[in-house]
């Protein structure tokens, strides 16, 4: 079972879509194209004046970040 099956049923871009072809409604044309912030934002207005709601918009991250909270500082003597 892939995580590629659980997303909503919308149009997928980018070459990962391609990879999941089988289960997302990925366009061959789209293979190399990346949705713009304007396309985006075009869409979420539309869907609004539709009187539908935006989907859920928080990143899902695969794995822990790099990035380090310091720790306290060390005494120098």
């Amino acid at each position: 079972m892939s995580f590629a099956a659980d997303l909503p049923d919308l149009p997928a871009y980018g070459a990962g879509a391609g990879l999941y072809s089988d289960v997302l409604r990925a366009d061959p044309g789209f293979s190399n194209e990346q949705p713009d912030a304007l396309y985006l934002g075009q869409f979420a207005l539309a869907r609004l004046a539709a009187g539908g709601q935006l989907l859920d918009s928080t990143p899902l991250y695969l794995r822990e970040s790099d990035a380090q909270v310091p720790g306290p500082r060390k005494r120098a003597l």
